[in-house]
């Protein structure tokens, strides 16, 4: 596409080249005229136990409303993990308190789930696409009747969204595994969003994926709580964080230590995420 020193180059022009197409990634994208509503997640000084990997969870403190993006910033490992555990139910609290408007019947909140690590946690990739897209739904009418798979219907449904989606896969029958790291979290994403919650909830969304595929998910993620959903988006990149976010809660040894607007600046809630006082 193009070479030249590297004086002479900026991040917009490598951005342009590599997708074909101006993309600003300092622009906060587009926040509709959707207002927050009822508070659909909370945590109320919520404490779990440090690990090996990781600080735990002191005193942390929360809240999701109805059609915000709500970012959680911090340095990996100040409890990033736990807190996403708790809000998808794959744990409890040492004490505190986890609170959701809609749960299931074991009291797992309901919400649309993307985890860290896709091939170990998203995906099966050695099944088909189809299945995989809907895996959240698989043992249930109308894609299972009488103990058995109906493939039509699993069929049917996986192609609207793969199409909705924009999977690249030239079928839903190959397995994930073939794909590419985009594709593989658009389909992560596609499932999360089919999952009829009203709460969203990701967690290094963007990892290994590259510019397009990037701002793809970002635009996926805000457009959802511009409909009304609730979605809270945990990653270590504050400048996708800054873009997508009404509001930003900061984590900082296990403690969450700022709830601020997009609007403060990248130096206050870097300031924040390595345990300084916010400046005046």
């Amino acid at each position: 596409i193009s070479s030249g020193p590297i004086g002479n180059r900026n991040r917009a022009d490598l951005v342009r080249e590599i997708v074909g197409k101006e993309v600003d990634l300092t622009a906060p994208l587009d926040r509709g005229d959707q207002r927050a509503g009822q508070i659909e997640l909370s945590l109320d000084h919520v404490h779990v136990a440090p690990s090996q990997s990781s600080s735990g969870l002191h005193d942390a403190s929360l809240t999701l409303h109805a059609g915000e993006v709500v970012g959680v910033a911090g340095v990996e490992g100040n409890g990033q993990r736990e807190l996403f555990d708790l809000l998808a139910g794959l744990r409890k609290p040492d004490s505190g308190t986890v609170e959701a408007r809609h749960v299931h019947a074991d009291g797992r909140p309901v919400a649309g789930l993307v985890p860290e690590d896709r091939h170990h946690e998203g995906l099966v990739l050695d099944l088909p696409v189809s299945i995989n897209l809907l895996l959240n739904k698989i043992g249930a009418a109308p894609y299972a009747r009488g103990g058995r798979l109906v493939h039509a219907e699993i069929d049917a449904a996986a192609e609207r969204m793969r199409a909705a989606a924009d999977v690249r896969a030239r079928s839903v029958h190959i397995t994930p595994r073939t794909l590419s790291g985009g594709n593989q979290q658009k389909i992560v994403l596609a499932r999360a969003m089919n999952e009829d919650a009203p709460v969203v909830i990701v967690y290094q969304p963007t990892r290994g994926l590259d510019v397009a595929a990037s701002e793809d998910v970002l635009k996926k993620l805000r457009l959802a709580a511009n409909q009304g959903k609730a979605v809270l988006i945990i990653s270590s990149n504050l400048d996708e964080i800054i873009r997508v976010s009404d509001r930003i809660v900061v984590l900082y040894a296990g403690r969450t230590v700022g709830d601020v607007t997009a609007t403060t600046s990248r130096q206050e809630i870097g300031a924040l995420m390595t345990g300084g006082a916010k400046p005046s």
